[in-house]
């Protein structure tokens, strides 16, 4: 399978071997790789060299070595770029691929200072529409967002798998212009775990934003907890 003679070190030809398995499928996202004794008895090689080998591969993206557990093959990254007012629904669709939206809830809830000053409203209880957004099935961010009573009928709107930016515009043609953003980290809760099929504790990314129209008043206060591992953003 490797060639002793030719001038390109095994290790570079094992790196091309697993990366073309890689490509063609035989070793899926996710999956994990055979262990480092059993690739050096497959390749003929010593352990020595599949550690290069699986070190480059890992150097590029393509896999991730995790500490007693092994070698992973990286699962691809959706994107979202956050220069730019978007949805998350057509950020999925410039990707290529299939947004999902399904509602945890959608109900009225009690306002705070906090919100009412960021929504620069007076209302003492405001909609609250919670959603667990996916990309092509697989979960990947729990989304809320805070409105003022204005938006009351987002409450009987079904907001499954549909663009809370797009519903906002047909029903009030209100365009969502801008937006102040903050990014930090938090840590996966045993809720969002479950809903985010991820270990709880896990770091996730957490985006707190108010949205505003095309004149400049506030539409929603929101939150989005991320599965970093699944998701990039570009600011």
């Amino acid at each position: 399978m490797l060639n002793n003679s030719d001038v390109t070190p095994l290790y570079r030809q094992m790196e091309t071997i697993l990366e073309q398995k890689i490509a063609r499928g035989e070793y899926q996202p996710g999956q994990r790789l055979p262990s480092e004794k059993e690739l050096a008895e497959q390749f003929g090689v010593s352990v020595i060299t599949v550690k290069k080998a699986l070190s480059s591969l890992a150097e590029r993206g393509l896999v991730v070595r995790k500490q007693g557990k092994g070698t992973f093959v990286t699962t691809p990254k959706h994107t979202r770029d956050l220069r730019h007012i978007i949805s998350f629904s057509e950020a999925c669709q410039m990707n290529g691929t299939q947004p999902g939206g399904r509602v945890l809830e959608q109900t009225l809830t009690p306002s705070t200072e906090e919100l009412r000053r960021k929504l620069q409203c007076g209302d003492s209880q405001l909609v609250l529409i919670t959603r667990l957004r996916s990309v092509d099935g697989v979960p990947m961010a729990v989304e809320q967002n805070w409105m003022p009573l204005s938006y009351r009928f987002l409450l009987d709107t079904d907001l499954e798998n549909r663009s809370l930016f797009e519903t906002i515009y047909a029903n009030r043609q209100v365009e969502l212009a801008s937006a102040r953003r903050t990014i930090d980290i938090c840590y996966a809760s045993p809720k969002a775990a479950r809903l985010l099929e991820v270990q709880r504790g896990l770091p996730l990314l957490l985006v707190q934003s108010i949205v505003y129209d095309q004149d400049g008043r506030p539409v929603f206060v929101g939150t989005q907890t991320i599965n970093a591992e699944r998701f990039t953003l570009i600011v």
